[in-house]
This record gives C-alpha cells, structure tokens and sequence, in this order.
C-alpha cells in the first residue's frame, strides 16, 4: 500500500507518493522531474514535479484514494527507464472492509474493546466503540492510510494491545453522516476490499 497526495494549492502540477512515511530519508535520487527518498537502500517514496494538464484535471486536492488509469500510465512511463515501476504494484487506498468476528472487553480499561475483524487476513483493532459487535461488516483504516480529516493511522499497541488499525466513521472516510459513529455496512457488502474502490462517492 501506498499513499499518494496531491495539493495544488501549495504545490501547483507535484505528487508526493509515499511509501513509509514514519522513516526519515537520508538520501535523495533525482531523475529528471522525479525524485526518489531512500533511507540507505530503500525507497521511502517519490515526488514527481511538473506534472501535465492531462494528469492533474484527473486528480482531486488531498489524499488520492483512487489512482486514475491516466496518473497510473504516466508514472509508469516516468518510473520505467529508471526500473522503479514495480513501485505502481502496491497501490491500496489503505481503507479495507471487514467483518468482525469477536468483540471483548480490554483487561486494562473500562472504555476500550479488542476486536477480531477479518478482511483478507484476521486483524485485531482496539476500539472505544460501544456500537461495533459481532457479524458487522465494517471499514478499517490499515497502517499509513490517512483519514479524510488528515490523521496518519500507524498500527501499534494501545495499552499494551497490538492495534492493527483503526474502525472508521462516515466523516473520517469524506462521506455525508447518516449515522453516528463507526460505519456498519450492510451484510452482502464483501470483505477484504478496498472500500473506495469498491463505493465511489
């Protein structure tokens, strides 16, 4: 998965793609209107500058959670000859629908749960929802999905749980609320998609 922001406002005609935004970069490779940030020998992501009229009338301002076969061939194109397109293999808006399959109180709270949630692998997501319960098919934010209102989502322990992700709301996923909190999704929704991929709005 990678995330892919464009703001035209502050920075006319350039895409910043990354790849782990939580490293710091320590080398800087640039090819033309490209430029790839390593840290020793992995690539942290790219900025590409000077993108053309055809490519940015296909993007929207903020946080791309879709790559537009427009985009995608043009960086192909720019990534090829420096053999660097194998970067375009991964793309994933970082929102995935899934199924929860437990709900259990945290040993150590009296306001948090532990969820087991099945996508295309079991994850577990700590959460403060009262509402989420088992069967509900819901939208998980994955590790370095960012969330409508601009939250980077970074999995990690929540007192002392591993924490996959995070469940997610109408108003962090840019949608219209029609209901409070976690968003559950009706029941012939399927699990393990990408969820702008598979609900435009």
């Amino acid at each position: 998965m990678f995330t892919a922001i464009y703001q035209p406002d502050l920075f006319p005609k350039t895409l910043f793609v990354y790849l782990s935004p939580h490293l710091k970069p320590n080398r800087v490779v640039t090819h033309g209107d490209l430029t790839l940030l390593y840290v020793d020998d992995q690539c942290l992501g790219f900025n590409v500058f000077q993108l053309p009229d055809t490519v940015t009338n296909q993007l929207v301002s903020g946080n791309q959670r879709h790559f537009h076969p427009i985009l995608k061939n043009y960086l192909f194109d720019l990534l090829s000859p420096i053999k660097m397109q194998h970067l375009l293999e991964n793309f994933h808006s970082g929102f995935v629908t899934g199924q929860i399959i437990s709900v259990e109180p945290h040993e150590d709270s009296d306001h948090l749960f532990i969820c087991k949630v099945r996508t295309k692998e079991e994850l577990t997501i700590v959460t403060n929802s009262t509402k989420v319960k088992p069967n509900d098919i819901v939208v998980v934010a994955m590790d370095m999905a960012i969330t409508a209102l601009g939250q980077w989502i970074l999995k990690g322990p929540i007192m002392k749980i591993h924490s996959d992700g995070m469940f997610c709301s109408e108003k962090t996923l840019g949608l219209k609320e029609t209901q409070p909190g976690v968003l559950v999704l009706k029941q012939e929704v399927s699990v393990g998609e990408d969820f702008y991929a598979t609900f435009r709005n």
